[in-house]
């Protein structure tokens, strides 16, 4: 099978851009689309602190933020994976399994890609990487 497209999403709007933005390389590619995400108690997808949440509405949550992706590009393989951890480790992590990597850039800071992307995907990550403004 050929590698995925993978792609970090943190539950801001330009990770949003970021999941179609690799949905269409990967439907060019031929290959299938993984979307990740890196969160943990402190570090929940999108801005507000739920302190009930659980690993089942995480994924949840991953998977209806794809859901629309879904149904605009019927024929891509789209896997969702919510994993325990810090977002740089678990993206980080992944791309040793994929052929190309994309992630948004922001101007928001609060752990996820706008902070840390330069420092950490050069150093790291041995796959090409596509940054969405």
């Amino acid at each position: 099978m050929t590698r995925p497209v993978l792609v970090g999403w943190s539950g801001s709007e330009v990770s949003n851009r970021a999941v179609e933005v690799a949905a269409g390389f990967a439907e060019r590619r031929g290959a299938p689309l993984r979307v990740v995400l890196g969160w943990d108690f402190l570090d929940q997808p999108g801005y507000a602190f739920d302190p009930e949440i659980t690993p089942e509405k995480v994924q949840r949550t991953l998977e209806d933020a794809v859901a629309g992706v879904r149904e605009r590009h019927p024929s891509l393989l789209i896997t969702c994976d919510a994993l325990m951890g810090w977002a740089p480790s678990v993206v980080t992590e992944a791309a040793e399994f994929a052929d190309l990597l994309v992630v948004g850039r922001s101007a928001k800071s609060k752990g996820h890609f706008g902070d840390w992307s330069p420092d950490v995907l050069v150093r790291r990550v041995r796959i090409p990487v596509v940054y969405v403004p």
